[in-house]
């Protein structure tokens, strides 16, 4: 039985085409021509069996194409050995027969050249493949970050005179002139400027391949495929399932998977956070996270109805709000241009997009990125009408989520004021701390197995200098699944770096999987949609968003029962991440490290008139620490848009403001008398307001 390579060359022997295709010089229509008579020869289509041989490379076949090309080099060195070597000068005679078969020489010889591409793309897959297993099996990073390198160049790319990359879809028709310009950016001065129909077929396009793209990624997800080392390889989009005999339009769908699946891995590289916080879909608002607690049930035996013990069931409620992206691009032709300009910056990005691609990549980058950074830091407020928001208050992450489960008296914090902060020397000997309380803290039939210690990922360094100053300069303490770059010393509790925490000192511990992100589809954020108006091209998409607890722990009406409770049924155990303020201080400045300040022992009566150096999207926390003369408010000036005057009158007492855009301080919630209240005009789905 003839292998792939024979039939091929048997085709283009009989064609008179080999001398052209080793050269690289067949046009569109011999291409066609081989295909034509490939299918009528072998009653199959010539793509199909590409397909199958790409999907059925095993190490047998590996072997086989080993075999082949050791056979070819015995057969020149018999055949060709005394072959004269040919003068390098001499040029071609041009009355030779142009119908002129190949000989059998050049026949072994093709054949040895196609066996070895094939051996070199097999070579490095297998490469590519050492080089992730070695990753694999590596030591867990300081840092959940990986980079995923990975190249889809080794999919055919056979960009027709109909299709673009040889994809048989209406997005990659040859005939828009979008897909011209990706093919040959060279085009872009000779081609008239779009018209309406051009601005038109991009719109709809553009539409089409959002939606298409959304629904890959939730396949992907629902088939628990979002794995970008596999994404890059095509493991998921690489299966004979996709090529059905003798469907050209199939394997082109084949083609655009791949080429979608190195998109999503592309984007889902940069989602670091969510290796540490898994994500439950299919939260349209709220949702009910249940949290049972059980009493006692175990006694001595006796006989009649002597019951004991119980279920309590305390839910906690994760919810979502609504995020959106609204770009305002320029024109179509203004599009082109800056897709023209990547390319001649870029050209040796393994990635080669088209011009949709192009646009939604770079957008869905910069998406991930920001949203990367609200999963954890974020805290969503209802916008200014008309006023575009920053990207941190479009939803609420895991720092404000923790506030809101103290302030909801859900979760007793660790708040000695030694274990507020750390520096760069202090920083080990203050987690020791933390954990050794958290301990001592347990209950007695409860122990830290399965728990993990989350902490500052910029702060690592800082780590490792105080270990380095502990147990010696020279030690290396990044080796090993024990090491103390991933362990807290003296202990078997690891750790977990969280990145996107600026330079908060923020501690805590949890079971992996009890905080998670909350969206209602998988993928809604890349569905993308695009319209024109004027000359402007807008684009936008709307999706939920938000972060939740399952297991906290039992929730009080007040404070003072919280802390009889003592952290019993407790799950999670955080700091509290904050800095005490100087006495009788009427203004505090927000630093970098903190967005919880806490007032000191006050001598006389004290008003807080400023937060100097606030950021937008930041919330900051102004809590009591002292109720002799507590700090209060008055609703005049940068606090002119609070709810009232801050007037507390216990320890614990507290505001949470933030700046809109006229700089002016609004209220997200407040406590007084130890009562909470939330402005439910700018946190309308919170817990506790609906």
């Amino acid at each position: 039985m003839k292998t792939l390579k024979e039939k091929i060359s048997a085709i283009l022997t009989s064609l008179g085409f080999f001398d052209k295709a080793k050269a690289g010089t067949l046009t569109n229509k011999e291409w066609e021509q081989v295909v034509t008579v490939y299918k009528k020869e072998y009653k199959t289509e010539l793509s199909s069996d590409i397909a199958n041989e790409e999907n059925n490379r095993t190490s047998k076949q590996i072997a086989g194409i080993q075999s082949i090309l050791n056979q070819a080099e015995v057969e020149e060195k018999k055949n060709g050995g005394s072959k004269k070597e040919e003068d390098p000068d001499k040029k071609e005679d041009p009355e030779e027969d142009p119908d002129k078969k190949p000989d059998k020489e050049d026949s072994s010889n093709s054949l040895e050249r196609i066996s070895a591409q094939v051996q070199n793309v097999v070579n490095e897959n297998k490469k590519l493949k050492k080089q992730i297993d070695t990753i694999a099996t590596q030591t867990t990073a300081p840092t959940p970050k990986e980079v995923v390198h990975f190249s889809i160049e080794n999919m055919p790319n056979m960009t027709t005179e109909k299709s673009l990359f040889g994809i048989d879809n209406p997005i990659f028709d040859m005939s828009k002139r979008y897909n011209r310009l990706s093919a040959n950016p060279k085009l872009l001065n000779d081609l008239n400027d779009p018209t309406e129909e051009d601005f038109s077929s991009f719109k709809s396009d553009y539409h089409k391949y959002g939606e298409s793209l959304r629904s890959r990624y939730r396949n992907l997800q629902e088939a628990h495929q979002l794995d970008p080392k596999k994404l890059a390889d095509g493991t998921f989009s690489l299966g004979t399932s996709a090529v059905s005999g003798d469907n050209l339009g199939n394997l082109a769908d084949q083609y655009l998977i791949r080429r979608q699946d190195a998109l999503i891995a592309r984007i889902i590289n940069l989602r670091t956070v969510n290796d540490l916080f898994p994500t439950q879909y299919g939260i349209q608002d709220r949702a009910v996270l249940m949290n049972a607690f059980f009493d006692s049930v175990s006694q001595a035996y006796q006989k009649g109805k002597v019951f004991k013990g119980g279920m309590k069931i305390e839910p906690q409620f994760g919810y979502v709000d609504d995020a959106m992206m609204k770009v305002s691009f320029g024109s179509m032709k203004e599009i082109e241009r800056m897709y023209i300009g990547y390319l001649n910056k870029e050209n040796s990005d393994p990635m080669k997009w088209s011009i949709i691609e192009f646009c939604l990549l770079n957008m869905y980058t910069q998406m991930q990125q920001e949203q990367n950074h609200r999963h954890i830091m974020g805290i969503y407020r209802k916008p200014e009408i008309g006023v575009p928001g920053h990207y941190l208050n479009a939803a609420t992450g895991v720092y404000y989520t923790l506030a809101r489960l103290v302030h909801e008296l859900s979760l007793k914090p660790n708040d000695d004021d030694s274990l507020y902060s750390y520096d760069n020397t202090t920083m080990l000997d203050v987690v020791k701390e933390f954990v050794d309380e958290v301990l001592s803290q347990l209950d007695e039939n409860q122990t830290l197995d399965g728990f993990f210690l989350y902490l500052n990922a910029n702060h690592y360094t800082w780590w490792l200098k105080c270990l380095r100053k502990e147990y010696g300069k020279d030690t290396d303490f990044t080796n090993g699944p024990s090491a103390y770059s991933v362990t807290v010393p003296d202990t078997n509790l690891h750790i977990k770096w969280v990145p996107n925490l600026g330079q908060e000192n923020l501690m805590f511990i949890q079971e992996p999987g009890n905080i998670e992100f909350l969206e209602n589809v998988a993928g809604e954020m890349l569905n993308a949609k695009m319209k024109d108006d004027m000359e402007e091209m807008h684009s936008w998409s709307t999706w939920k968003e938000g972060c939740g607890a399952s297991y906290v722990g039992p929730k009080f009406t007040s404070k003072d029962d919280l802390d009889k409770n003592n952290f019993q049924l407790q799950r999670i155990f955080m700091n509290l991440p904050a800095v005490k303020v100087a006495a009788d201080s009427t203004a505090i400045t927000a630093d970098k490290n903190h967005r919880w300040y806490i007032t000191g022992k006050n001598t006389k009566d004290t008003f807080l008139t400023a937060i100097t150096s606030a950021k937008q999207g930041a919330a900051y926390i102004i809590q009591i620490g002292d109720a002799a003369f507590p700090t209060k408010i008055a609703k005049l000036e940068s606090f002119s848009e609070i709810t009232a005057d801050f007037i507390p009158t216990k320890v614990g007492d507290y505001i949470m403001v933030g700046l809109n855009s006229s700089n002016k301080f609004f209220e997200f919630e407040r406590q007084v008398n130890g009562v909470r209240a939330v402005n439910k005009l700018v946190q309308p789905n919170i817990p506790g307001v609906q």
